[in-house]
């Protein structure tokens, strides 16, 4: 999810429903709404190649968390974002958890509106002669 792929020549839509099609999970409605709350247009003729660092990351988290799968693991899922879209992504992220997903994110940046149940800070230096 830090750097979402996608077929670069199709647009938005395709890439969605391409992806959703995998596992037989692809609920229109619900990833149309997704779209509009990144304020992304989901019928828009633009192939991904041309969006930017952002809409890329909008489109990565719609990805991650369109098949309502019970778990969700994001990598640095706001990198990119402006400041109203990570408050779209906090939204959305609680109301998944209320909903009863579990979402694992790992990033260095902290989001005081998430309603976290654990957090865990990963601390430590490796140093080359303990790789011997």
């Amino acid at each position: 999810m830090e750097n979402p792929g996608f077929l670069e020549n199709e647009t938005l839509a395709y890439n969605l429903k391409f992806l959703a099609s995998l596992n037989n999970h692809y609920y229109p409605e619900y990833i149309e709404d997704l779209c509009q709350q990144f304020q992304l247009d989901f019928h828009s003729r633009m192939k991904l190649k041309n969006f930017s660092v952002g809409m890329r990351q909008k489109a990565g988290i719609i990805q991650a968390i369109m098949e309502k799968q019970d778990l969700i693991l994001l990598d640095e899922p706001t990198r990119g974002l402006d400041q109203a879209s990570i408050q779209t992504f906090c939204q959305i992220i609680n109301q998944l958890h209320l909903q009863g997903h579990t979402i694992i994110i790992a990033a260095h940046d902290y989001l005081p509106d998430i309603h976290y149940t654990h957090i865990y800070h990963l601390e430590g230096q490796l140093h080359l002669d303990e790789m011997d």
